[in-house]
């Protein structure tokens, strides 16, 4: 069979994911090349995952960023691994930190805007509202990371 380059030029992560283990890759395509953008000095980064034993896939897993503007959340951004069939961003919860400086008041805001936007599935070991228990804890967690000084900086 002959070699036939076909070549996409971007596809976004957000139209990437299709279902449980599915891709918009057609049947002869591959990646070659993965674009993250360069984290901004005053990026901060935090990821966090809970999986039943190491290496196996994540009960509930989250990836968060922040441009820390030295006392407040900016361009947030959460995305959610193993709460459904692929990964998911929370923009309502994003939205509401936006500007937001770091209190007990806002984690439990953000928390309960979690509850109401994050639609978590069961899977063979957790229910949907175990994931959903967990995904509040993770997001305070890393809250909390995004927000002290010692936090990972880019």
């Amino acid at each position: 069979m002959p070699f036939t380059a076909l070549f996409r030029s971007r596809i976004a992560a957000g139209d990437f994911f299709t279902g449980l283990y599915t891709t918009a890759l057609g049947a002869n395509e591959v990646i070659v090349a993965c674009e993250i953008p360069v984290a901004a000095t005053n990026q901060r980064i935090a990821f966090d995952e809970l999986a039943r034993r190491h290496g196996d896939y994540a009960v509930v897993g989250l990836a968060a960023s922040t441009r820390w503007t030295g006392s407040a959340f900016d361009q947030v951004r959460l995305a959610w691994l193993g709460v459904g069939h692929q990964p998911a961003r929370s923009i309502a919860t994003e939205q509401l930190l936006q500007g937001q400086r770091m209190s007990d008041e806002l984690l439990a805001g953000a928390v309960q805007c979690l509850r109401d936007e994050l639609l978590t599935q069961a899977d063979l070991t957790h229910s949907a509202a175990a994931k959903q228990h967990l995904a509040g804890v993770m997001l305070k967690r890393s809250l909390k990371a995004l927000a002290t000084p010692a936090a990972a900086t880019a």
